[in-house]
């Protein structure tokens, strides 16, 4: 099977490079080269590694906007080389990638979260989880945010102040919506800065102009409609065509009107 001749060729390779590669396999996404590196714990032997998993066509390079990443060749690599890891090892690599992510400085919370989880710290990873839903609310990411608020509270490891914090806000109406998959969560985020909301439809048809928050009849223009958003006024209906006889002559113009004797 294609799994056996990736774990085969992985155990050919020398300790360094089989050591970065794990830490390629377990990152679970693109990682920064200086990063991997640092996990794999190389130092002299590091562009050595990279060159002998690059030989292979197990791992590929690539240059993001500022840095190098890598990753594994193909999804089937990664998972045949985690397949091949044992649990402890692939605990203490997890803690190595959080440690080596927290001192880039430039980790993402939910990165953290995971790897911490993974290398069994329960506290530093509902802790990361809670920092990413704080992120994700603000991005108005509510769903996501319900979420990782709901992993935070299941790794917090005792109650106490901090798990009380974490179900006062997974409460809040927004988590509420998300948690029972309410659509609203999912389309146009809140309105801000007093901004008008939009018209809503319902069962008795789309709401009158009269009735946005904030206007009235005289926010509306000559032909009942609202004010353009520039402040112009509707434009006034265009005259009809007069009617055609069949012969195709316009009708002649009726008389004045004779007041009554």
């Amino acid at each position: 099977m294609l799994e056996d001749l990736i774990r085969r060729r992985a155990a050919e390779l020398p300790d360094s490079a089989r050591r970065l590669l794990d830490v390629v396999a377990l990152a679970g996404r693109p990682l920064e080269l200086s990063v991997a590196f640092q996990a794999a714990a190389l130092d002299e032997e590091a562009e050595a590694a990279l060159a002998a998993l690059r030989g292979v066509h197990l791992i590929r390079t690539r240059r993001s906007s500022t840095w190098d990443e890598v990753e594994p060749y193909h999804d089937r690599i990664r998972a045949a080389v985690i397949g091949g890891i044992a649990p402890e090892e692939a605990r203490r690599t997890h803690e190595r990638l959080a440690s080596a992510l927290l001192a880039s400085a430039r980790a993402d919370p939910e990165r953290l979260a995971e790897h911490f989880r993974e290398a069994g710290h329960a506290e530093e990873a509902s802790h990361y989880a809670a920092e990413a839903a704080d992120a994700a609310a603000d991005a108005l990411a509510f769903d996501r945010a319900a979420r990782l608020f709901r992993l935070a509270l299941e790794l917090r490891p005792a109650p106490g102040p901090e798990a009380h914090e974490l179900r006062v806000r997974l409460g809040t109406p927004w988590a509420t919506r998300a948690a029972a998959g309410n659509p609203r969560t999912r389309t146009s985020p809140p309105w801000r800065g007093g901004a008008r909301r939009r018209p809503s439809t319902s069962s008795d048809g789309p709401r009158s102009s009269s009735s946005w928050p904030g206007t009235s009849t005289r926010d509306t223009g000559c032909c009942g409609r609202p004010w353009t958003a520039s402040g112009s006024r509707c434009p006034a209906p265009r005259a009809r065509p007069s009617p055609r006889s069949s012969s195709g002559a316009a009708p002649e113009a009726a008389g004045p009107a004779v007041p009554p004797a």
